[in-house]
């Protein structure tokens, strides 16, 4: 499972840097259920930074991410291509849990909310 997460992954980095090349950071928080973050916590064993901060779980460095996993459930994506990790875990919940509708906040859309009034 993780192996196709890795290579979905370097395909959407892959054309990512060739199409948006110096974007801007974004930031995306999700609420995922315990059984989604216990694999989260599983595939960033390695990749997990030594000083998080207060009430995380774990933080993570993923190629242009930094993702942090808060005791609340929430996960916050930070980063360039926060959008693509993102993508990857909300699928992964929707997997693990049919039918369940995922919370997801994008720092862009209040950008583009801003920018209209």
């Amino acid at each position: 499972m993780f192996k196709i997460l890795k290579q979905i992954k370097y395909n959407y980095l892959f054309f990512y840097d060739k199409i948006l090349l110096g974007s801007e950071i974004m930031t995306i928080t999700l609420k995922l259920s315990k059984n989604t973050q216990e694999k989260m916590i599983e595939y960033f064993k390695d990749k997990r930074r030594t000083k998080t901060t207060p009430y995380a779980v774990f933080q993570a460095d993923e190629a242009d991410t930094v993702v942090t996993l808060y005791e609340s459930g929430k996960v916050v994506f930070q980063g360039i291509s926060a959008d693509i990790d993102a993508s990857l875990w909300k699928q992964m919940e929707q997997k693990l849990n049919p039918g369940k509708k995922v919370e997801e906040k994008n720092s862009n859309d209040k950008k583009k909310k801003d920018k209209k009034e």
